[in-house]
């Protein structure tokens, strides 16, 4: 466990994957800090399933530190919006309060 996040290896049947499960910290430096201390683990020989509550929209228009950081660990990290692959006109919020909605949990995938 380190800094939001636990990560485990898996081998199962000849297949290898690396489950990441993270929870972005509510404070804009600490959640960007994780996603870039994420990085490094992406870089392996396994299927990657990354997936929690990152506490920020990728899809969002308006762009801070930490959805720029996570923007580029997914880019970098070749991963997809499993979600949105299958549902692509689908918000699917899963955060609100009287002012907006957003897609803050999620899971993306090699």
């Amino acid at each position: 466990v380190w800094c939001g996040a636990l990560c485990i290896d898996v081998d199962k049947n000849g297949s290898k994957f690396r489950i990441i499960n993270v929870y972005g910290h509510t404070e804009l430096k600490e959640r960007t800090a994780l996603f870039q201390i994420l990085q490094p683990f992406l870089c392996n020989r396994r299927q990657i399933i990354l997936g929690g509550d990152f506490n920020c929209a990728p899809e969002t228009i308006k762009k801070d530190s930490s959805t720029c950081a996570l923007d580029n660990l997914i880019k970098d990290g070749n991963l997809t919006d499993v979600f949105r692959f299958l549902n692509p006109s689908d918000p699917g919020y899963t955060w609100s309060n009287k002012k907006s909605l957003s897609r803050i949990d999620f899971f993306v995938c090699q």
